[in-house]
This record gives structure tokens, C-alpha cells and sequence, in this order.
């Protein structure tokens, strides 16, 4: 196994079932990072390291600081923290096959009382929610009154490791963590830029986009942290437009934004916006809609009149409800932008074909089977579509979507929220949303009914003619659309309200008031 890459996390990775590995917060640090990471520490003046991992994972910051080390021949000791069984376990095998000076501790680093200090502190640290901190209301008074600093004991977890790593840091000693960016503009946030203040440390804050995806499984926007512990301190700001951008000798001077003295900036600021210079702002703020998640198209039958039925076409053919799907067939049925269960239910009473026949799984019951004999006398096992299929009358395979836009449209761009149970057919693309997406996919609703975002999804849309457009799935995943995560809590909370009661009372006049909101964003 090739050992200084990314080889061991990936084989990891591969056994371990996602899920667990997402409950344990393990994203792994690619080495292309760790090895930027590992350079600012072994930068320093000194000769002998002292090196801290507090979150180990499988070594690659120790890999990386040993690899790196070819090229300057540092005496190097490294002190590595992992409180997961498993890992550990592997990390020791690992750290067995290199020749270097460790200590390995199978202990929470938080729950550890630390004598002494390090020259190189260096972690990609969990970022599990804080109610999954063992102990924490013990370990939070202890280091309140310990260190005579208080802060929210809601703060996430990777917060914890920042501080109480800064405490562990010698005369010029260097730290370099990778961390969510979220603490820069949140209101617990604010606690911990008071302690680079009471610390005075020389910071060097690099933003990784979320649309450079570092970690595969998990998007997020990251920020690097370099610190340097020494009397004349910097807030330094820098951008990464690329993750080649770190493999630049000339990192430091090419992708500075700002530069600011302790005295210059507040602590109760927000500071992603320090990552912005000048006339970039509004494109900073911006990001493609496919980090959130995808469009896809709905439903294609290949043979409608035989898949799609009505309430009493069903009733008249005795087909059981198990085989029996809710769907909106046409985008005229959905006259408004807000589509209840009971708008459904009002399309089923007028006899509407808003159910979608499926067959596969239910050959044995008696109704099924004598419905399917029927469409093969008629050959519609022998359609286009349905030829390709195992069986002919199997279904796509999709979910219930909320957020739905209309594939044809002329003069209005009909976005849907669904509030029913109904899947849909081709009229409408679907939006799914990923992990990351989920929290936002309200608000992108909001957004996308403004007329600001109507002039971008317009510039997307392909002509048919006559005044008619359409869209493809791909078209929609290439809008550009706000970062909402740099939105002030105060116009987060507006926008909640607001879509609240939309829901609640359907009024389309909310989207002008959102739209003021999201004009200031987007002009940042």
C-alpha cells in the first residue's frame, strides 16, 4: 500500500459503510492538503518539531509532515491523538511501516488533560454536532473556568478542538487546521475570533469554495487556518480559486485578498466577507445550483394511456391500490405555485389522470396480470421505451420531489413546491436535494420564484418556437444562485418566516419581499 497518497483513507473508506463514517464525522484530508498544511508547519524557524495531532484519523498529516521533511531534515516527534477503536488500530499498523519518532494515544483528546506545549499543532478535527461531545458538560465548565474564557456549550465540536489546541501552542509555534467555514459568519463564531484576539496570534484564513469539493462525501465550504504564535500579529484573507492554487510557490503574495491588524476588524463582524475584494463580491457570493443537488426529469412511461389512469378507470379495472402510484401527468394540472394533498385529491374527485399503474411486483394478483395480457395483445410491451425494459412494464425508478419546474413554458416558468404525495412525469424536472441541501431547499425555492433568479433560468431555456421554451435536467443544474450560507442570520430568519407563510396561506406576493433580500445578497 502506497503510503504517502491517499491510498489508506480510500481503502477505508471502501470498507466502512458511509453512514457510519458520516456518524463518526470522518472526512478524510486529501494529501494534496495535508501536503500545504505540512509545509507551513515545517516553515518554522525551529529545528526540533514537537507535533500534535489531536484527530489522527489514519496519519496523513504525519505522512505528509514526513515526506515534506525530505526536503528540509527537521527532528521531528509527533504526539497523535484517536479515540475510534478501529482507526486507531489501523493507524497504528500504519505508523509501524514508517521510520519516524511518535506517540500514539487511543484517547479523546478533549477529555485529556495536556502538560506542556507543542512547536506544530495540525488537525482536521471531527465536526460532529455538539450534543455528540462525551462528557460535555464537565468538559465544558472545566475549560470556561480553566482558561477564564467562556463560550456556548451548542458550539460544534470542531470549535472545541480549535481552542483548546491554541492553548497548546509554544513561543513561535505553528498550527494549521481545516474546519467548516460556517464559524466565521455564525453567532457562535464570534466567541472564538474573541480568543484569536486574546491569543493575538498571526492568522492566515484560506477559503475553499464548496464548488471545489474536497471532501467527496461531504459538501461544504472549508476554510485553512494557518497560525503562527509570535509578537507581531496579521489577519491575513486568501482564496482559493483552485486546488492546484496550493501547489504555488508564490501561494502567500498570488492569492492574498486582505490583510488587516487585530486593530482593524471586529470580532462580532462577519469575516467570510474579508474573502471578497472589490467588484469579485457579487461573484463570490454566487454558486452552481448542483452543489445543493440535481434536477432530473420526471417519470417516462412510453405508453401513457396504458400507464396513467384515472380514479375510476382503476375502480372499473379492479386494480389493487398497492399497484397503484399518485402522479401529476400534465402541468396543467397545477395552476398555482403551491400544490397541496388536497389540490391533488380535487384533481382526483374531477376524474383527472393522476395515477400511475405499476405492475411489476404485483403479476400475481389476478386484476394485474389480465390488465398486463391486455397491453401485450395491444403491443405495448413492444414501444420504444418499454422494449428496453426488464420488464417492459417496470417503472423508472423516482422519489417525491418538492421543489418542481414546469419543462415547457411560454410566458411564465411555472416553480413548483409540492406539498402532495405525487410523483411526476416528464412535464416537470424534479429537484433533489443532497445532505448539503436539504437546510437550504426552502429558501432556493423562494429564490428561484424571484424575478432576479427568472432572469438567469430564462438565459438557460431553449427555444422550440412560437414563443414556446423548454428545459432539459442539465440546463437547470448549471444556474448560478446564491450562497446562502454567507446570508446574516437576521435575512435567514426573514426568509424562514416568509416561506412559512407561503405555505400556510399560498399568497405569491411574498416572493417581491423576498426578492429584496436577495438583491442585497447578491450585491454584496
Amino acid at each position: 500500500m502506497e503510503l504517502y497518497g491517499d491510498e489508506p483513507e480510500d481503502k477505508y473508506s471502501l470498507k466502512v459503510d458511509r453512514k457510519q463514517r458520516k456518524k463518526d464525522s470522518q472526512f478524510f484530508t486529501p494529501y494534496q492538503i495535508a501536503l500545504f498544511m505540512a509545509k507551513w508547519l515545517l516553515s518554522s524557524t525551529k529545528e526540533s518539531l514537537k507535533i500534535l495531532d489531536p484527530a489522527a484519523g489514519l496519519g496523513i498529516f504525519g505522512r505528509a509532515l514526513l515526506a515534506e521533511n525530505e526536503n528540509v531534515q527537521k527532528k521531528l516527534f509527533f504526539t497523535l491523538y484517536e479515540k475510534e477503536e478501529k482507526i486507531f488500530s489501523a493507524l497504528q499498523k500504519i505508523s509501524e511501516k514508517l521510520n519516524f519518532a511518535f506517540e500514539l494515544i487511543n484517547e479523546d483528546f478533549l477529555s485529556q488533560e495536556i502538560k506542556g506545549s507543542y512547536d506544530g499543532i495540525i488537525a482536521n478535527p471531527p465536526y460532529n454536532k455538539h450534543s455528540l461531545v462525551e462528557n460535555k458538560k464537565e468538559l465544558h465548565q472545566l475549560f470556561c473556568q480553566k482558561k477564564n474564557f467562556p463560550f456556548r456549550s451548542s458550539t460544534n465540536i470542531y470549535c472545541w478542538f480549535l481552542l483548546k489546541a491554541l492553548n497548546l501552542l509554544s513561543e513561535n509555534g505553528r498550527l494549521a487546521f481545516i474546519v467548516p467555514s460556517d464559524f466565521l459568519n455564525t453567532d457562535y463564531g464570534k466567541k472564538i475570533k474573541e480568543y484569536f484576539y486574546q491569543k493575538k496570534l498571526t492568522l492566515n484564513f484560506v477559503n475553499i469554495p464548496a464548488q471545489i469539493k474536497i471532501f467527496s462525501e461531504a459538501i461544504t465550504t472549508a476554510t485553512i487556518i494557518l497560525g503562527e504564535k509570535k509578537e507581531r500579529a496579521y489577519l491575513n484573507f486568501y482564496q482559493l480559486k483552485k486546488i492546484s492554487d496550493l501547489e504555488d510557490e508564490n501561494f502567500f503574495e498570488n492569492c492574498l485578498i486582505n490583510q488587516f491588524s487585530y486593530e482593524q476588524i471586529d470580532p462580532q463582524t462577519k469575516w467570510q466577507r474579508y474573502f471578497q475584494k472589490g467588484n469579485e463580491a457579487k461573484k463570490e457570493q454566487m454558486i452552481k445550483i448542483s452543489l445543493l443537488g440535481k434536477f432530473s426529469r420526471g417519470i417516462a412511461t412510453g405508453v401513457n394511456h396504458f400507464f396513467v389512469l384515472t380514479k375510476k378507470e382503476i375502480e372499473k379495472l379492479d386494480l389493487p391500490e398497492k399497484s397503484i402510484l399518485p402522479c401529476i401527468s400534465k402541468a396543467e394540472q397545477i395552476k398555482n405555485r403551491l400544490f397541496s394533498q388536497k389540490d391533488f385529491n380535487n384533481l382526483v374527485q374531477a376524474n383527472k389522470k393522476v395515477f400511475l399503474f405499476n405492475g411489476e411486483g404485483n403479476e400475481k394478483e389476478t386484476s394485474c396480470l389480465q390488465y398486463l395480457n391486455w397491453g401485450e395483445k395491444n403491443n405495448f410491451d413492444k414501444k420504444f421505451l418499454t422494449s428496453r425494459r426488464k420488464p417492459w412494464y417496470s417503472l423508472e425508478k423516482r422519489a417525491q420531489a418538492n421543489l418542481l419546474v414546469s419543462v415547457f413554458n411560454r410566458k411564465e416558468i411555472k416553480i413548483i413546491w409540492n406539498q402532495s404525495k405525487a410523483l411526476t412525469l416528464t412535464c416537470f424536472h424534479s429537484f433533489y436535494p443532497n445532505e448539503y441541501g436539504k437546510k437550504w431547499l426552502e429558501i432556493l425555492f423562494l429564490y428561484l420564484n424571484t424575478n432576479l433568479a427568472k432572469k438567469d433560468i430564462q438565459k438557460q431555456m431553449r427555444e422550440c418556437g412560437q414563443g414556446l421554451g423548454k428545459f432539459e435536467p442539465n440546463d437547470l443544474n448549471q444556474l448560478m444562485i446564491p450562497d446562502f450560507e454567507k446570508t446574516s442570520e437576521n435575512s435567514l430568519n426573514e426568509l424562514r418566516k416568509m416561506t412559512e407563510e407561503f405555505f400556510n396561506t399560498g399568497e405569491e406576493k411574498i416572493f417581491s419581499k423576498a426578492e429584496e433580500i436577495f438583491i442585497s445578497l447578491t450585491n454584496y
